[in-house]
């Protein structure tokens, strides 16, 4: 089915086969792409039958349109009025290399976490005489080195979250969780 991982702006073409839905027998295969997160929008990839197998061909310059994100995808097949989702699965949508200078693969609260870590570096190296910060693009100002700290394991938390909430989205272990196994002797 689908990849795992694709490069914005790279051409794309792989054959798959539905089991039980053959090409051959007039069925229409199409992938819908959806982002985990707000702001790139959906999109679907449709195939071309192969005898009975399903050809997916996307130009380069077709792929340079999309969004760099996470996505969720399903493939549904359609003949008549009928219609079945036969996959579904997880894709990210790489930046192109080619195209980028510079890009900042942080969440928000990611890069709200640097700074306010930054901000806390700056408090104690001026000896708390530097007490005005920006920090996710609010202005703050800070008597004590605590009221900073308070704010990053904020962050922090919110960060974990995050990379908890990416890590079950792609199949793998909470990492906040801790299993333990106990035998017997």
């Amino acid at each position: 089915m689908l990849p795992k991982r694709l490069i914005v702006g790279d051409s794309l073409y792989f054959s798959t086969v539905a089991t039980g839905y053959p090409a051959s027998a007039g069925w229409a295969l199409t992938y819908y792409l959806r982002p985990l997160v707000a702001g790139p929008a959906a999109f679907s990839i449709s195939t071309t039958a192969s005898g009975d197998a399903f050809v997916a061909s996307v130009t380069k310059t077709t792929a340079a349109a999309w969004t760099p994100s996470d996505y969720s995808w399903d493939a549904c097949v359609e003949k008549g009025a009928e219609r079945y989702t036969v996959d579904s699965g997880l894709v990210t949508l790489a930046v192109n290399p080619a195209t980028v200078a510079a890009y900042d693969a942080r969440s928000s609260a990611e890069v709200a976490l640097a700074a306010a870590y930054q901000a806390l570096a700056n408090f104690n190296a001026s000896g708390g005489r530097i007490k005005k910060y920006e920090i996710a693009g609010r202005s703050m100002e800070f008597d004590t080195a605590g009221d900073l700290i308070k704010i990053i394991d904020k962050l922090r938390a919110q960060v974990m979250r995050e990379h908890a909430a990416t890590a079950v989205a792609n199949g793998q272990p909470d990492p906040r969780r801790i299993t333990l196994r106990l035998a017997n002797g």
